[in-house]
Formats: structure tokens, C-alpha cells, sequence
């Protein structure tokens, strides 16, 4: 028996030339960290690190949840992204990639089904798929 389980879903996109606000026009949610091409390269604290950024980059949190629903959570998503899919396609053709980053805390015993109908829908939009799993089991050795 499976347990609902818990995730958080990011929106990414990066690119070679575009600056960092030509790659969020309309979407709709505020990046929570972003950088253009040719930018200072810092930490998330702010301190330098002597480079400079070689890509663009933005990530959104499209949404947390714990109720084991994240193939709907992405469904749900990528349905409403989909009006956005002439500005996804004119960043891939440039060079850019976007992905839909999942960060998965098991808690036991899970499993999702990602449905074909699901990942042609993505992958119509351009949309690659990054998992993070984050197994909480001690060991007992």
C-alpha cells in the first residue's frame, strides 16, 4: 500500500543569451532566484565568487504539496503553461531548456504514475522533467 507523500514542484529555464526577464514574460509566478548571462557569479548569501554567469537561468515554486498528487499538480501545470508554448519553443530553438525540477520526500512506502498522456504533454511544451528524491530512512546497519 502506498502512503501520500510529500513535493515541491519548480519551473526552470535557462538560456544562453536571453536576459533573465525575457525568459519569465507572462509567466505566473515571480522567480524566486534568477540571473542573466554575464552576470557576477555570487552565492545565495551574496558573496563573490570571481565569475561570471555563463547562461541565464530563473526557477519559479510552482507549488508544495502532500498529498501525493503530483502527477495532477504537473498535469494541472503544464495545462495552463500551455498558452506560453510559442515563447517555450522560440527558447528551446536559441538554445535555452526548461524543466519542471521535483523535489520528492518519500515517507515510506510511495509511488506515482506518470502517464504517457502526461509526459507528451510536457514534452509538447518543451518541458524536461528533473527528480530529486530525498530519502529520510535511517540505517539500521
Amino acid at each position: 500500500m502506498t502512503t501520500p507523500f510529500s513535493y515541491a514542484v519548480n519551473f526552470q529555464i535557462r538560456h544562453p543569451t536571453a536576459h533573465a526577464d525575457e525568459l519569465a514574460v507572462g509567466l505566473p509566478w515571480k522567480a524566486q532566484v534568477s540571473w542573466t548571462v554575464g552576470d557576477e557569479s555570487t552565492t545565495p548569501n551574496g558573496v563573490r565568487t570571481g565569475g561570471v554567469r555563463s547562461q541565464s537561468y530563473c526557477t519559479f515554486r510552482v507549488e508544495d504539496g502532500d498529498d501525493g498528487q503530483l502527477a495532477a499538480c504537473l498535469s494541472r501545470t503544464a495545462d495552463g503553461l500551455a498558452v506560453h508554448h510559442e515563447h517555450f519553443a522560440e527558447l528551446r530553438r536559441t538554445g535555452g531548456a526548461l524543466s519542471f525540477y521535483v523535489f520528492w520526500y518519500p515517507g515510506g512506502d510511495t509511488g506515482e504514475v506518470f502517464t504517457a498522456e502526461l509526459m507528451a504533454k510536457m514534452a509538447s511544451l518543451g518541458i524536461d522533467f528533473g527528480l530529486n528524491v530525498y530519502d529520510d530512512r535511517t540505517d539500521e546497519n
